[in-house]
């Protein structure tokens, strides 16, 4: 079984640190450099492609409702209140406690049941499909609640959404090997420096972080022959023209993170 120690330790033995570490708590100087970097690092690749190991399904909670609508059938005001989603969305809900990512809003399902005549002993089933299999347009904000508290939400149009997103996968026993190997290579590349003290290591870093960027992309690919038919990656000459910026035009993530630490 691995742990996250383990994790450094790999990251550590990449860079040929001169010691690996028993616990993220001790004083040594390689603890305190992989406390500094490590949580944010893994969040940060858990941000960048559909991971298979960090994909969840959940409902959203309700956070606001527009009045008229069903959630909220009371008598709004002619003209926009903070008190309402913001516009033009019908809906805002919380955001996840362990949503690193959101990768889009799918509508509510029909459940499907047992139909026909049965040929063997063994009844057929036969599913019903969504209702609306198409992503349905959202957008991830801060919002607030009538005592001023800060909210992350997710705003949309759909009633009684379904998010699908990248939770924060802590136990590294679930990830999958493509993810381990990135995130013991992201990590690694950010160490080199701080723990060798070696300049002469920006070159290894930049190798490790290019191996990083190369288990990112084929994530990204592999997404498009799993799954709904969603499209989670926008061509470059969209993103020229400002599809990707354009929040009106948003039906799902639409863009991954690239980690600025992979970048050289």
């Amino acid at each position: 079984m691995a742990s996250e120690v383990d994790i450094a330790n790999q990251a550590l033995g990449t860079i040929n640190a001169r010691a690996t570490i028993v616990s993220f708590d001790e004083r040594s100087s390689e603890a305190r450099a992989v406390r500094l970097y490590y949580n944010d690092t893994r969040d940060a690749l858990l941000r960048a492609a559909p991971w298979n190991c960090a994909r969840r399904e959940a409902y959203l909670t309700l956070f606001k409702a527009l009045p008229g609508t069903p959630e909220n059938p009371t008598a709004g005001s002619p003209t926009w209140l903070p008190s309402y989603p913001p516009p033009p969305w019908l809906y805002s809900y919380y955001l996840p406690d362990d949503c690193v990512k959101m990768r889009y809003v799918v509508p509510q399902v029909q459940s499907g049941g047992i139909t026909g005549t049965p040929i063997f002993s063994v009844p057929s089933y036969v599913p019903v499909p969504l209702y609306n299999t198409q992503a349905q347009k959202f957008i991830v904000g801060v919002d607030f609640t009538d005592a001023g508290n800060e909210v992350v939400a997710v705003s949309t149009n759909q009633s009684q959404a379904i998010g699908v997103y990248n939770r924060r996968v802590t136990n590294p026993d679930i990830w999958d090997a493509s993810f381990r190997q990135a995130m013991i290579d992201a990590l690694a590349s950010r160490l080199a420096i701080p723990v060798t003290g070696d300049k002469g290591m920006g070159d290894r870093a930049e190798r490790l972080a290019k191996g990083v960027m190369g288990s990112i992309l084929a994530a990204r690919t592999a997404d498009g022959n799993e799954g709904l038919t969603v499209d989670d990656h926008t061509p470059d000459w969209l993103r020229v023209r400002g599809y990707a910026n354009a929040w009106t035009g948003m039906s799902y993530a639409g863009l991954w993170d690239t980690p600025s630490f992979l970048i050289f």
